[in-house]
C-alpha cells in the first residue's frame, strides 16, 4: 500500500472520505467568522460580544453581561458598541479579552457606509467596557489579526496591517486606551515569512510571544521543482516594548531533508518563555512501514526567557505515527498546562471513517505524560464534520468544545459538545462530552470556549441558515461536574431574533 504523505488539506481529506463513502462535507476546523465570543467576568458569569444582522449587510455590535445564574444583566441585546456594514464570511472576526476587573476589551470590524459597488473602507475598532457594560474608551483604525491580554487591563495586538516587507507590527493598548508602544507599535523583523503562520501569545509577564514560519527555496534536481526548506522562528517583546531576543528572532526549527512543516502554535510557559508546537510531514510518495513515514508527526519545543531551546534540537516528537501509522495528525491546538509545559490536541484519522481528537501533555522537561500516541478525547461517527476550540482550564487541564454533524442520524445530528481533561489526561465529564445544545436547527459556527474560573466552562456559538451568516447567538455555562447551568439549550443573546 502506498500513501502520499503530505500536508493534510481539505481536498486530500475529501478524496479519502469519498473513497470510503463517508459523505462528509468538511473534516477540518477553521476560524469561522461572524461568530460570538465570550470571556469570564471573574465572578462566575460572562461577558459576550455578538452581532445582530439588520439586513442589507448592516449589523449592530453588542456586548452582553450574563450573571452566574444565567440572567442577562444588560437590557435587550446589551450595550451597543457600534454599527456598520459587513459581508457574511468576512475575514474579520469578533475578538474579546477579559480585563481582569470584570470588564473586557473587544475588537470588531465594520464599514461605516455602503456604495453601489459594495463595501468600502472597512475599519477596525477596539472598545473597552467596564464591569457594568459601559464603554470606557474606543480606538479606531487599529487592524487586529490576533489579540491577547497584557495582564494589566490592556491588550497586545498582532496587526493585520502588514502586507509584505520585513516588518510585522505588534501594538499594545494599555488599560487607559493609550498606545503604550507607540501608535505604530514595535516591529518584528523577518524575511520570506508566511503571513498566515504568525501566532501570538502573552508571555505571562506583561509582554508577548510571537512565532512564525519562513521558507527558502533552492533549485532542485528537476526543473520547476525547487527544494524548499522551512524554518520556525520565535520572538519575545518585553513589557516595555523592546525586542527581548535577537533582532530577527531565534531559530528553533529547520525542516530535515525531504520534509515540510506547518501549523505552528505557541503558548506561554509562565516564566517568560514559550512552548511551541508544529506539524511536520514528509515529501513525496512514502510506502507504509518506511522510516520516512515517521516524519509525519507533531513536534514541540520550549524556549526559556532568554530564547534558548531547553529540549532536544528540532523539538520533541509526540511519536504519534510510530503508534498509529496511518493517523495523519493535523489541525493542532495548544494550551498551557500551568506548570511550564503544554497540552496539545489534534485531529486524527487512525479510525477512518471516523474522525478523532487526541491529546497529549508534555511537561516542563519535555517528557510526554499521557498515553503513547495520545489520549482519545472523542470519536465522531461516520459522516461527521468537526470544528473545535481549546483553552486551559486554569488547573493543569484543558477544556475542548466541538461541533459535529453526524450524517447517519435522522436529524443530521447537529450538536455542540464540550469535554474537560484533567492534568493526568483523565476524561472528567461524560465519555462523549457534555451536550451543550440538545438541538441545532441550521448551521452552527465553530464554538468559542473560555474557562469560568470555577472548574467549568463558558461556551458561545452562532446558528443560522448558512454557517458564515449566523442570525442567532447563544451562550452556555457548564459547571465543574459537567452539568448545563443555563438551561437545556443555553441563553439566546439576541432575543428579537
Amino acid at each position: 500500500m502506498h500513501i502520499r504523505w503530505r500536508k493534510i488539506i481539505p481536498s486530500i481529506c475529501l478524496v479519502l472520505v469519498c473513497a470510503l463513502a463517508i459523505g462528509c462535507s468538511c473534516l477540518f476546523s477553521s476560524s469561522y467568522v461572524d461568530r460570538p465570543a465570550i470571556v469570564s467576568d471573574g465572578s462566575g458569569g460572562a461577558i459576550a460580544v455578538h452581532e445582530v444582522y439588520l439586513g442589507d449587510d448592516k449589523r449592530d455590535f453588542y456586548v452582553q453581561k450574563i450573571g452566574q445564574e444565567g440572567d442577562t444583566l444588560l437590557s435587550g441585546e446589551g450595550t451597543l458598541i457600534g454599527s456598520g456594514y459587513k459581508h457574511g464570511g468576512s475575514p474579520f472576526a469578533l475578538q474579546i479579552v477579559a480585563d481582569g476587573s470584570g470588564g473586557a476589551i473587544i475588537a470588531w470590524w465594520a464599514s461605516p457606509s455602503k456604495t453601489d459597488d459594495g463595501l468600502t473602507k472597512t475599519i477596525s475598532f477596539v472598545t473597552k467596557v467596564d464591569s457594568r457594560g459601559s464603554i470606557l474608551w474606543q480606538r479606531e483604525g487599529v487592524p487586529v489579526d490576533q489579540m491577547v491580554s497584557d495582564g494589566a487591563g490592556g491588550v497586545i495586538i498582532l496587526s493585520r496591517s502588514y502586507s509584505g516587507g520585513e516588518k510585522v507590527p505588534i501594538l499594545r493598548i494599555d488599560s487607559e486606551g493609550n498606545f503604550a508602544w507607540g501608535r505604530d507599535g514595535i516591529s518584528i523583523y523577518c524575511e520570506d515569512y508566511q503571513s498566515n503562520s504568525f501566532q501570538l501569545s502573552g508571555d505571562g509577564m506583561g509582554g508577548a510571544l510571537v512565532v512564525w514560519q519562513q521558507s527558502h527555496a533552492e533549485p532542485g534536481p528537476e526543473p520547476h521543482q525547487p527544494e524548499i526548506t522551512h524554518y520556525i522562528f520565535a520572538q519575545r517583546i518585553n513589557p516595555e516594548g523592546t525586542l527581548a531576543w535577537e533582532r530577527n528572532g531565534v531559530l528553533l526549527y529547520t525542516t530535515p531533508e525531504k520534509a515540510h512543516a506547518d501549523d505552528v502554535q505557541v503558548t506561554s510557559d509562565g516564566s517568560g518563555g514559550a512552548v511551541v508546537v508544529w506539524h511536520q510531514w514528509p515529501k513525496g510518495k512514502i510506502e507504509g512501514g518506511m522510516p520516512e513515514a515517521l516524519l509525519n508527526d507533531i513536534y514541540v519545543q520550549r524556549l526559556d526567557e532568554q530564547g534558548s531551546a531547553l529540549w532536544q534540537q528540532n523539538g520533541v516528537s509526540l511519536s504519534i505515527t510510530g503508534v498509529a501509522e496511518y493517523s495523519l495528525p493535523h489541525n493542532l491546538k495548544i494550551a498551557s498546562d500551568s506548570s511550564g509545559g503544554a497540552i496539545i490536541i489534534w485531529e486524527d484519522m487512525r479510525h477512518v471513517p471516523e474522525i478523532s481528537i487526541y491529546a497529549q501533555r508534555v511537561n516542563a522537561e519535555g517528557e510526554k505524560q499521557w498515553t503513547d500516541g495520545g489520549t482519545p478525547v472523542c470519536r465522531m461517527e461516520t459522516g461527521s464534520s468537526l470544528m473545535y476550540e481549546l483553552v486551559s482550564d486554569g488547573a493543569g487541564g484543558i477544556l475542548i468544545g466541538w461541533w459535529y454533524n453526524d450524517a447517519e442520524s435522522e436529524d443530521k445530528g447537529k450538536m455542540l459538545r464540550i469535554q474537560r481533561l484533567d492534568s493526568t489526561g483523565t476524561i472528567m465529564w461524560e465519555p462523549d462530552g457534555v451536550p451543550v445544545s440538545v438541538d441545532i436547527k441550521g448551521q452552527a459556527t465553530a464554538p468559542v470556549v473560555a474557562a469560568d474560573g470555577r472548574g467549568g466552562a463558558l461556551i458561545t456559538w452562532g446558528v443560522g441558515k448558512y454557517r458564515y451568516e449566523p442570525d442567532r447567538s447563544y451562550v452556555q455555562r457548564i459547571d465543574a461536574e459537567g452539568g448545563r447551568v443555563w438551561g437545556d439549550e443555553g441563553i439566546l443573546l439576541d432575543p428579537k431574533s
